[in-house]
């Protein structure tokens, strides 16, 4: 059995993560289309693509990962995980049919549509990460300036952004690490 890490890059955890093997397993970072040709069935493949550095979407190989599953490999992180993860959109209608608590977000496409939420709020990219592009609008007038000035960002044309009403800090932030159903961490 082979076990890949499918990526496009050795980042920090990455390298961390094949560091961190069991002697004698063979693992090994493969780019997507390397994964499609090197594993199949009985092996194992950790999906660890990210979201694009203009922010417009997810890294490609989605369909490379749903490729090996279908040839017989065991796929952690499966392309709908992914998509949730990285998309917020589908991160909060998820939460919302789930009737898990959290900020009303709307999706805006454009710097003229009217937002139908109370200040302060959150304005961010569909896909992101580490808080780039995340401003906290006060006031409605700052949000349409705030939308304004992002209309001329290629993220923003394609994908527009995520409004959420802010809800102010109360008591301790934890995040939750859930594996097959099972909570296997917690910081």
């Amino acid at each position: 059995m082979r076990i890949a890490i499918v990526a496009h890059r050795a980042t920090t955890t990455n390298s961390a993560l094949i560091a961190a093997a069991v002697p004698g397993l063979d693992v090994c970072l493969l780019g997507p289309v390397e994964a499609v040709r090197e594993l199949g069935d009985g092996d194992l493949a950790l999906g660890r693509l990210d979201v694009t550095k203009s922010l417009d979407g997810i890294e490609l190989g989605l369909w490379e990962l749903a490729r090996l599953e279908g040839a017989g490999a065991r796929v952690l992180n499966r392309p709908s995980t992914l998509i949730a993860a990285h998309d917020k959109l589908a991160t909060a209608r998820v939460l919302d049919e789930s009737g898990i608590p959290h900020p009303r977000t709307i999706h805006v496409a454009g710097a003229g549509e009217p937002v139908r939420l109370r200040a302060p709020f959150v304005v961010k990219p569909r896909f992101g990460s580490w808080g780039r592009y995340v401003v906290l609008c006060r006031e409605p007038g700052e949000l349409r300036r705030c939308l304004d000035d992002l209309a001329h960002r290629p993220w923003f044309q394609t994908q527009g952004a995520l409004v959420q009403e802010l809800v102010p800090p109360q008591g301790e932030d934890l995040r939750i690490v859930v594996a097959g159903g099972t909570v296997v961490g917690a910081i």
